[in-house]
């Protein structure tokens, strides 16, 4: 077998010869082969001549033969040059009428690039440092006390954060019927959520039950629906009902629907801190191997095969259809392309390939110990984690997720102990609620 190969960037071209001779015998073999099962009219079982059959299906068997030898040509090609292909390649056949010796083609591919070494020059890391303290105890079951506060109708008007139950009808300038989409029942509104448009619910502030008023407000010039976007509106309101929350006492009964059997407050915060300090180990665990990757990227700024990034923009822009679709939302009104993710997927190709760069190099692989821990976690979330545990061990394949996470997690860990890593104090609100946390900072700044 003759192969030549010219690479230029990732692109290559790799041609083949294939001898002419072993086609040859091969398509003879088969055609007798037929020749002996075939049942043709006016011959015998078996005794159909070969130049019958190589009439009937010679020009047939011959395609085969040769698709058959080019793709086993090809893959004996491509280990004969140490090649590691990136993709399908595009095969063009070569044949010459005055070579009587080969049949020769030429495959064109991309090939993944030849990473001599991973360097980390100059990458330094910020690990955030931190622990859940009472004050994030307290916090939390302020929370869960808000998720379960109970709404009592009261005698008096509305303020912030009152609900008032209410009937409405909304009608546009110079119409005297309501739009459609404007009208609400015993439609239940909390004053200062910010669910309806601006100055609706500013304008129901000191309202009684039993009150009506007129609303003349202004649809958002980027008002969702463009038929009322911009557009001046009356809705007349009739409030039935002003409400105001009850937080519940955080006595036993409560703390027994958060799973404490036992009802005592010194395990209920127990349990709070145990679940705080298991978000808060998985958000750091997150975010540190999110800067680890990036630093690895920014320091070895590698050229990828386009055709693994187009493969990748496809799946993404599918997965983000299929993401739409289960939110009830007609993905084909998205109209997304492929080629809007593009960046994205030329990043993520780029990682996959200096980790798988990384392991080889170094010769990674997962722990078992590491594997078992990350299965136990996951499980730990679930009602029954033994059965969890199970599954996963049951069969090889169930692990796979968890074996690549776990090696990613070796590959962070071989970085952080060759570069600069510099710990970084922060609160358990600002690892857990980063953007509240910048806008806290720009408006300290203003």
């Amino acid at each position: 077998m003759q192969v030549s190969v010219e690479i230029n960037d990732l692109e290559c071209r790799m041609t083949v010869g294939v001898p002419r001779a072993r086609v040859d015998e091969e398509v003879e073999k088969r055609l007798k082969d037929l020749a002996r099962k075939s049942r043709i009219n006016g011959f015998r079982p078996g005794k159909v001549p070969v130049r019958v059959i190589q009439q009937r299906y010679g020009a047939q068997v011959r395609q085969e033969v040769i698709g058959e030898l080019t793709q086993e040509s090809f893959q004996n090609a491509v280990a004969q040059e140490n090649l590691r292909p990136a993709g399908m390649p595009s095969i063009e056949f070569n044949e010459d009428d005055n070579n009587n010796e080969n049949i020769s083609f030429t495959a064109a591919f991309e090939v993944y690039p030849e990473l001599n070494a991973i360097t980390l020059d100059g990458v330094s890391i910020d690990k955030v440092v931190t622990e859940v303290t009472k004050n994030d105890i307290d916090e939390m079951i302020d929370k869960l006390r808000e998720q379960r506060k109970i709404w009592e109708v009261v005698e008096r008007t509305a303020t912030e954060g009152d609900v008032v139950v209410l009937d409405f009808e909304g009608f546009l300038e110079g119409e005297e019927e309501p739009f459609d989409g404007s009208s609400a029942t015993d439609y239940s509104l909390e004053l200062g959520s910010s669910r309806l448009i601006a100055g609706f619910e500013s304008g129901l502030m000191g309202v009684a039950a039993g009150e009506e008023r007129e609303l003349k407000l202004n649809f958002p010039t980027d008002y969702q629906n463009e038929a009322l976007a911009d557009k001046p509106v009356i809705f007349k309101v009739s409030a039935k009902e002003v409400k105001e929350s009850r937080l519940p006492e955080v006595d036993a009964e409560f703390i027994k629907a958060f799973g404490v059997e036992e009802g005592e407050m010194e395990a209920f915060r127990a349990d709070i801190r145990d679940n705080l300090e298991r978000e808060l180990a998985e958000t750091l665990k997150s975010q540190l191997k999110q800067k680890v990757l990036d630093g690895l990227l920014e320091a070895n700024d590698i050229k990828v095969p386009k055709a693994l990034v187009d493969a990748d923009a496809q799946q993404l822009k599918e997965n983000m259809e299929t993401e739409f679709s289960n939110q009830g939302v007609d993905s084909a009104q998205l109209n997304l392309q492929a080629e809007q993710f593009t960046e994205r997927a030329s990043k993520r190709v780029q990682l996959g390939v200096l980790i798988a760069e990384v392991v080889k190099q170094n010769n990674l692989q997962p722990k078992a110990e590491s594997i078992r821990e990350t299965v136990e976690n996951i499980a730990s979330t679930y009602e029954e984690p033994e059965a969890v545990i199970s599954w996963f061990y049951s069969d090889p394949n169930n692990l796979k997720e968890v074996e690549a996470s776990v090696l990613e997690d070796e590959v962070v860990s071989w970085v952080l102990e060759r570069v600069s890593v510099i710990e970084v104090p922060q609160s358990f609100n600002e690892v857990m609620n980063p953007t509240m946390s910048d806008a806290n900072t720009e408006d300290n700044a203003d």
